[in-house]
């Protein structure tokens, strides 16, 4: 009798102990991801002796193929003043750009076209233009969509490799019939899993446009 009181005594404490240690993991997990809780000081760790880490002070480009091939894109005839524009940032997609005082920014979450390319995209217009038909428009992806393949059915080509403030990308264009270059002003910006196309829409403000893309920078 006394071997099954002891039995059964021994299981009743080791269900408390384990009641007890998962209740404990609980109150330690609430105060990590809480802040009413103080933060727990764990002790000092640190680093395994083959971890190296390696600093740079410029961003690192995302530049498939030879990196001779990208030329620092510029437009050496575009002398348009920029002293007085504004600063647009964009947290959720990290870059910067700038823009005429006199113009207008709007961002929309979602796809940029019919065929369900992007996850947003930035228009950048004059105030004078409601309807948003001229300026720039900078559509957002995260490479989840083959932006190439769809530009190429459509006609577009890689006309060439560019930088922009560090940030590799592509200029496409358009051909006529007789293989001339119809400078329709699309370009492709690629940091690491993100893709910003650049299109000058209504090619009304393109000195505007012009300086808009160069402006832009990543700021993440």
């Amino acid at each position: 009798m006394n071997t099954k009181k002891a039995i059964i005594l021994s299981v009743f404490l080791l269900a408390i102990g384990t009641l007890g240690a998962f209740a404990f993991g609980n109150i330690d997990k609430m105060r990590s991801n809480s802040s009413d809780f103080p933060p727990r000081q764990d002790p000092e760790q640190k680093p395994a002796k083959d971890i190296k880490t390696v600093k740079s002070s410029v961003p690192l480009l995302n530049i498939d193929g030879d990196p001779s091939k990208y030329t620092k894109l510029e437009f050496r005839n575009n002398t348009l003043d920029m002293s007085d524009w504004e600063t647009y940032k964009n947290e959720e997609f990290g870059f910067e750009l700038r823009y005429p005082r006199d113009w207008r920014v709007k961002y929309r979450a979602g796809v940029c076209s019919s065929a369900g390319y992007g996850v947003g995209y930035v228009i950048i217009h004059p105030k004078s233009d409601p309807l948003s038909d001229t300026g720039a428009i900078i559509c957002v992806d995260s490479k989840t969509f083959n932006l190439a393949i769809l530009l190429s059915a459509g006609g577009w080509e890689e006309k060439r490799k560019i930088i922009v403030n560090n940030v590799a990308g592509i200029e496409r264009d358009k051909k006529d019939k007789n293989g001339v270059w119809l400078n329709s002003e699309l370009y492709e910006l690629n940091y690491g899993k993100m893709l910003y196309s650049f299109t000058d829409m209504g090619k009304t403000h393109t000195a505007v446009f012009q300086k808009i893309l160069l402006s832009f920078t990543r700021t993440k």
